[in-house]
């Protein structure tokens, strides 16, 4: 369906990435079972899991396969436009992530995420906002997923990660205005 959030308060959405096969960090079967996982955990907890496509053609593939592990094809919004990937990033519950941009969508606008990662730059940008916890051990991926959506639904664990989110916008701020500076001093 079209880019139309449901209902639901505790919408969460799962933005994949075919990076995470492409990268072998997993196999295309550990990694759709990881995200089916999930999703069964969020059901468990009260949450409405949702697909969220922003890379349509790259991870259309997967979309099939995750709808017949469980995920609801009237759950699939697919929303070509940034600016609505992130208004409906920051209007959810929380997002199960393997998308570098949804990942800081939501710490942005201090939803709390769940990264599956393919790359070190996960790591690294969790680690700017203070929520390293959030990330998938892909070693221990099963434990760690569960652990990360508990999290997410754990009330003094979601304010803490708010929270960290909401305090570190200012200071990365600051840097942001920072580097702009150099950067046109030095072109100027």
């Amino acid at each position: 369906r079209e880019s139309s959030r449901p209902d639901n308060l505790k919408t969460v959405y799962f933005i994949p990435s075919f990076r995470v096969i492409d990268s072998v960090t997993l196999t295309i079967d550990e990694y759709c079972g990881l995200l089916d996982l999930a999703r069964r955990r969020v059901i468990e907890l009260g949450g409405e899991p949702c697909l969220l496509l922003h890379q349509t053609r790259s991870d259309k593939a997967m979309v099939s396969r995750l709808c017949r592990l469980g995920f609801d094809p009237q759950t699939v919004v697919q929303a070509d436009d940034p600016v609505e990937v992130k208004n409906l990033i920051a209007q959810s519950f929380g997002v199960v992530t393997s998308r570098l941009h949804g990942l800081y969508n939501a710490l942005n606008a201090a939803v709390p995420p769940v990264v599956i990662p393919w790359s070190p730059k996960y790591k690294e940008a969790l680690k700017l906002y203070s929520c390293e916890s959030q990330l998938v051990d892909t070693e221990d991926a099963e434990a760690s997923v569960i652990q990360a959506i508990d999290n997410v639904f754990c009330a003094v664990e979601r304010v803490n990660i708010q929270r960290s989110c909401r305090s570190a916008a200012p200071r990365l701020e600051k840097a942001s205005e920072n580097m702009w500076a150099i950067v046109k001093r030095a072109t100027l």
